[in-house]
């Protein structure tokens, strides 16, 4: 894989976005269902790829033929194969950006009867254990001593 190949891949993304935004601006259909200009893109990259043009082509033009496989050639494949475990790493990157990061205090006081719970749960650490329906909240609840002091203080129940 060549810096050429990675790059044109990259032009080649760039250009089904461009054609996803012009389809999404002339078309009212696709702006009434509110689908974003990368999904419309990626859809009209899947028709163009092998999957769809590919397997049309492939049974009228022979083996040897440059638009045997669709209008993306392998190599454009094999680069963008390896794009959605990078990018993901951005994402949840960028995903806190101008977020106020609490205290622990307050980070505890929300999230850890969860995690006391989750992993009591986990490790079958269980003392006397009773059943009963609660009426208010239509929920089974699997109530012990150890739990009683987790149940009436996490935000979830």
């Amino acid at each position: 894989m060549t810096p050429n190949m990675v790059g044109f891949s990259f032009l080649l993304i760039g250009v089904c976005l461009i054609i996803g935004k012009v389809v999404r601006l002339h078309t009212k259909w696709l702006r009434n269902l509110f689908l974003p200009s990368s999904i419309i893109a990626g859809f009209i990259a899947l028709f163009l790829g092998p999957d769809v043009l590919g397997r049309l082509t492939s049974q009228f033009l022979e083996q040897g033929s440059m638009f045997y496989n669709g209008l993306m050639p392998g190599f454009i494949l094999d680069v963008w194969r390896h794009l959605p475990g990078m990018f993901i790493n951005i994402v949840f990157a960028a995903l806190f950006l101008g977020k106020k990061v609490p205290g622990v205090r307050k980070i505890w006081d929300v999230a850890g009867p969860q995690i006391v719970m989750g992993q009591a749960v986990s490790s079958s650490f269980t003392t006397k254990e009773t059943r009963y329906f609660s009426a208010e909240r239509n929920w089974w609840v699997c109530e012990t001593q150890f739990f009683r002091f987790f149940h009436y203080r996490s935000p979830f129940c």
